[in-house]
């Protein structure tokens, strides 16, 4: 018989309402993935919906996103910029560079390459496994968060820094992605399970 897993987004909102939320939403779902990619979640916060979604019965994965807070992991990649124009070869010069190096700055955004953004994937894991630890917890997946998880599934290079990451971390840990994207490509061609 199949099972469908009713995943959600938790350590996502701010302020006080946000552990009143997360706790409401636990008793619905099947596993959950915890925003922290040091931009929303509050570090005692953290530990003690590890401890609910324990209690719960439920699995427990991680978003993890790109380092800046002000964005709350919002980025961009000198990869694949997102100016909100469009180019062709027959577009004119207008004296500004239309490169694919050109960071996305429309919105103030930095930008990471993927060999930054997988030592920040390190970075993150090696956190939230310590959060993990203190109330015996094992994380079972991991979540590209917003835009990096946009962005992963269609650059295999910014996905595979993720997967490897990934796997040097524990080759157990299952990376989830859209059906089809360079994210599930990634992690399958280093031996990766995936969702």
């Amino acid at each position: 018989m199949a099972k469908v897993d009713l995943n959600c987004d938790l350590e996502e909102c701010c302020g006080a309402q946000r552990m009143e939320l997360d706790t409401k939403l636990i008793p619905l779902i099947s596993s959950c993935n915890l925003a922290f990619s040091l931009n929303m979640s509050e570090h005692m916060e953290m530990r003690e919906i590890i401890k609910t979604a324990s209690e719960a019965g439920i699995g427990i994965g991680v978003c993890l996103g790109f380092p800046d807070m002000m964005s709350a992991g919002q980025s961009s990649s000198p990869d694949t910029p997102d100016t909100g124009q469009s180019s062709s070869p027959d577009t004119p010069d207008t004296g500004q560079s239309s490169s694919s190096d050109t960071p996305d700055t429309g919105q103030g955004n930095t930008y990471f390459l993927p060999e930054e953004v997988g030592a920040h994937i390190s970075y993150q894991l090696g956190a939230i496994h310590a959060f993990a630890k203190t109330v015996g917890v094992k994380i079972e997946h991991v979540k590209p968060h917003g835009v990096l998880y946009e962005m992963s599934a269609k650059d295999h290079r910014l996905a595979m820094a993720i997967a490897e990451a990934v796997q040097y971390f524990d080759p157990n840990m299952i990376p989830m992605g859209p059906p089809g994207s360079q994210s599930i490509r990634a992690a399958q061609e280093i031996g990766l399970p995936v969702a």
